[in-house]
């Protein structure tokens, strides 16, 4: 699922994914093409846990919540725009939840 800005969009199959690493994620795009690699950090002393994407200069903060296979973020879609303090998205936030992948 996916949702920017309060609009909710049905993704289409292959439609991205993101591969995490220490502290690095990977960006794909359709059918799996690499888009771009952002830096990441972790909160995970906040209540919901607290993520901060970089791009570039500007750093998107954000929320997440892992349970079993499913990952649930919802981050700032700009670097002016304050942490989501909840799931359901909103004007200025962006809310994705991917399955993880065996």
């Amino acid at each position: 699922m996916l949702q920017t800005s309060g609009t909710e969009r049905t993704p289409r199959p292959n439609s991205g994914h993101w591969e995490f690493e220490a502290n690095m994620v990977r960006l794909h795009k359709d059918e799996g093409v690499f888009y771009r690699a952002v830096r990441y950090t972790l909160d995970v002393s906040r209540e919901p846990k607290q993520i901060d994407l970089v791009f570039g200069g500007a750093v998107l903060k954000g929320i997440y919540e892992v349970k079993g296979d499913t990952l649930r973020v919802a981050y700032a879609q700009s670097d002016k725009d304050v942490r989501p303090t909840h799931f359901e998205g909103g004007t200025g936030a962006a809310r994705f939840l991917f399955k993880r992948k065996k």
